[in-house]
């Protein structure tokens, strides 16, 4: 289990091999398999939009950073890489943070550690998503396709496919999910299999983080002393326990 307070550094070709290693796993897992195929999603993107065309969504939630653990192996298997166990400093990962109505601090300190992790190049914008994609798509108009880390328990996920092009009065691109199918149990399973550093919030009672203003601890996980972790949450539907619906968007 990762421990996010004794932060890991860059991601590199071992990381990397880790991720492709239990996808490809002699005795397949119900975790494995869904490795597997969203990582099939993701070269198909590449192969499809090219690195330079396609984007990540990144806002730090447990969802997000299992796509970007997934997206940043699938770079180092599908570039030219060398065979060291360095990290590639020209390996960047462009990204699009959009910051929801007043974050948690927590979050956004992940999330700046998680630039450095990932060497993502990160635009973030304080503006509603659509108006928040526009802009994105303005500054690099190279950007053909977005992964996003939407899963199909989320609400309005249940209609999704891999590739979704956005809504005619939205700002043209293609959307991919590669962890559409994961459920909440299989989120948490990957982060702590591999070592995946992940929002210090998940350790002391929230399942689902958005903004400060509707974003409380999950009362399922409340205990005489305290509160359990994220992970200890025993029936995934009731991940969003702790949420009041609103219109600001959600960190997952």
């Amino acid at each position: 289990m990762a421990n996010p307070d004794s932060l890991r550094s860059r991601f590199g070709k071992s990381d990397a091999d880790r991720v492709y290693q239990l996808a490809h796993s002699p005795t397949p897992t119900q975790l494995s398999l869904q490795i597997k195929h969203a990582l099939e999603i993701i070269e198909l993107a590449i192969v499809r939009f090219g690195v330079d065309g396609l984007s990540i969504s990144f806002n730090g939630g447990k969802d997000s950073t299992v796509l970007v653990h997934l997206f940043a192996a699938a770079l180092y298997r599908n570039s030219s890489i060398p065979t060291s166990s360095e990290p590639e400093p020209n390996l960047k990962i462009s990204g699009l943070y959009i910051r929801c109505q007043s974050p948690f601090a927590e979050v956004d300190e992940f999330v700046n550690h998680c630039q450095t992790i990932y060497n993502i190049d990160l635009m973030t914008v304080d503006n509603s998503l659509k108006n928040g994609l526009g802009a994105f798509l303005a500054e690099r108009p190279s950007i053909k396709a977005i992964l996003i880390g939407t899963r199909a328990t989320d609400p309005n996920g249940g209609s999704l496919t891999d590739f979704d092009p956005t809504d005619s009065d939205w700002p043209s691109i293609i959307r991919v999910h590669p962890i559409l199918d994961w459920g909440y149990s299989h989120v948490w399973e990957f982060l702590q299999k591999l070592e995946v550093d992940w929002c210090k919030l998940y350790n002391s009672g929230y399942t689902s983080l958005g903004s400060s203003f509707n974003t409380f601890k999950n009362p399922f996980l409340e205990t005489d002393d305290g509160w359990k972790a994220a992970w200890e949450l025993s029936d995934g539907r009731n991940e969003r326990a702790g949420r009041i619906s609103g219109s600001v968007h959600s960190a997952a």
